[in-house]
């Protein structure tokens, strides 16, 4: 037999037969969206009704004296039961008992479970009668905390247009396809587990991927430029809404290619990429890679010791890093003679008369020794486990260039020490010429401007104020001695 819908006038019929033999129904479900609305969006096969417990069994005799049946199902209950007829139409029904405060209560107390009293005022209407219903308040909220489905959405998207209720996050979501209004917005929002729940939900099921219990041990990335989110020992990552998101994912999945080369380097490994918005102009690749073990050197409260074995360790992966073949995929985003090196410079914490020489002094640097340098080697993406590197992450900056490009972002790590500095370099085995503290703090200076074209502040310099005085540093080829000469 198959299954019919009801109509707007069956509803109509139920509803005002029943509130003549005394009894008081709300509209549940598709139908109270729809009453809420004043008109049938959709069809609807079954029909969801809240009632008061006293009035259950005349509720009962009505629907029986109309052919209908109890359905037998394992969770039925005396608080929730399901009617049907000859054609298969349903009645699901919710089973209430009023409190002193007006809340209808579902089930037995210690389950917790309620019609909050405010939920029950709703009014609409079904062919230009009035019926009672839930309130769009609550229908919006009540159709949160799961996966959503398209009918869900259609149903929280009119009743949010009609009155006025801020959409909530995992429905903006979708509304809008991550076309964020403005940068606070999406700084807002990128690191929300709530707003990225069900697209981080879709991309698991995508892959094949079951993790017990995954919304409870899923975490949020560190102050990420884009939304990262870790999860057991997978991280996804997803890129877009800045200029350059389509270059920082070619440019993070090149990377890993290139990092495939050689095994023995500890970064991690992609286990699977796709897009959120295959059809659309701004898809949301993502990646989902392997996660890497221990903490990160920021939080990791290492001995100067351990630090010292780390920063060894780690001129031992620059030494493999650097050595990596590539191609022509891997390039900076931005054409070197297009950065305003000394525009960036002005907005760090350097002082004036040392930015007025930063064109000059870019200008006569040495010709670069190109290589594959991650470049952005900082104390969130440097990982160690027991006192030892376990590996870098991060890869979205990755670039060719001159190896020096790495030494910036790497000192800031090191507080700017200088005898991690020169571990490094030892293990690295860097080649360590004449002009290598002008050559590092030219790279640095680029690494300021390439980083201020990526971000709204940016200051690879920034503690430099708390271990030297700037104003009485006369040249950039002295900040260079002081700061990279070994």
């Amino acid at each position: 037999m198959s299954k019919k819908n009801f109509k707007a006038h069956d509803v109509v019929t139920i509803y005002s037969q029943l509130q003549s033999r005394g009894i008081k129904i709300w509209l549940d479900g598709g139908w109270g969206v729809d009453a809420l609305l004043g008109s049938q969006t959709r069809k609807h096969g079954d029909l969801d009704i809240i009632v008061q417990e006293k009035d259950v069994p005349e509720l009962r005799d009505f629907f029986y004296s109309k052919s209908y049946r109890e359905i037998e199902r394992d969770d039925t209950s005396a608080w929730n039961f399901v009617l049907a007829d000859n054609e298969a139409r349903e009645v699901d029904v919710h089973v209430i008992v009023f409190d002193e405060d007006g809340n209808g209560i579902y089930g037995p107390n210690e389950n917790g479970k309620s019609y909050p009293a405010y939920s029950l005022s709703g009014n609409g209407l079904i062919d230009d009668v009035e019926v009672k219903c839930l309130t769009a308040e609550y229908q919006v909220t009540s159709h949160t905390g799961y996966q959503i489905t398209d009918k869900d959405f259609s149903d929280v998207s009119a009743l949010c247009e009609k009155f006025f209720i801020e959409y909530p996050k995992e429905y903006l979501f979708k509304k809008r396809k991550l076309a964020f209004i403005a940068e606070d917005e999406y700084r807002k929002y990128r690191s929300d587990l709530d707003f990225w729940w069900p697209n981080i939900v879709n991309v698991l099921q995508k892959h094949n991927i079951n993790i017990p219990g995954k919304r409870e041990i899923t975490v949020c990335g560190f102050n990420p430029t884009y939304p990262v989110f870790i999860i057991d020992n997978i991280v996804i990552k997803f890129f877009g809404y800045r200029p350059y998101w389509l270059g920082a994912f070619n440019t993070e999945y090149a990377a890993h290619e290139y990092l495939l080369k050689d095994d023995t380097i500890l970064a991690p490994r992609i286990l699977a990429t796709g897009e959120l918005f295959e059809n659309s102009k701004e898809t949301w690749p993502y990646i989902i890679s392997t996660k890497i073990p221990g903490q990160s050197w920021l939080d990791a409260n290492l001995t100067y010791e351990e630090k010292n074995n780390v920063a060894a360790e780690i001129g031992m992966q620059l030494r493999k890093i650097h050595q990596l073949s590539t191609d022509n995929r891997l390039k900076h985003d931005h054409v070197w003679s297009n950065l305003n090196f000394k525009a960036a410079a002005s907005i760090s914490v350097l002082p004036r008369h040392l930015v007025d020489q930063v064109d000059n002094y870019i200008n006569n640097l040495d010709e670069f020794d190109n290589c594959f340098v991650n470049g952005d080697i900082v104390a969130t993406h440097v990982f160690v486990e027991n006192g030892h590197l376990s590996g870098i992450i991060d890869w979205g900056d990755a670039t060719v260039t001159d190896k020096h490009y790495e030494l910036g972002k790497l000192l800031d790590t090191f507080d700017w020490d200088k005898g991690l500095l020169k571990t490094v370099l030892e293990y690295s085995n860097w080649p360590v010429k004449k002009n290598f503290p002008r050559q590092s703090l030219g790279l640095a200076l680029s690494r300021q401007a390439v980083g201020l074209t990526q971000h709204s502040s940016f200051d690879v310099f920034y503690k430099l104020p708390n271990l030297l005085q700037l104003e009485s540093i006369a040249t950039l080829d002295e900040l260079a001695d002081i700061l990279f000469a070994v």
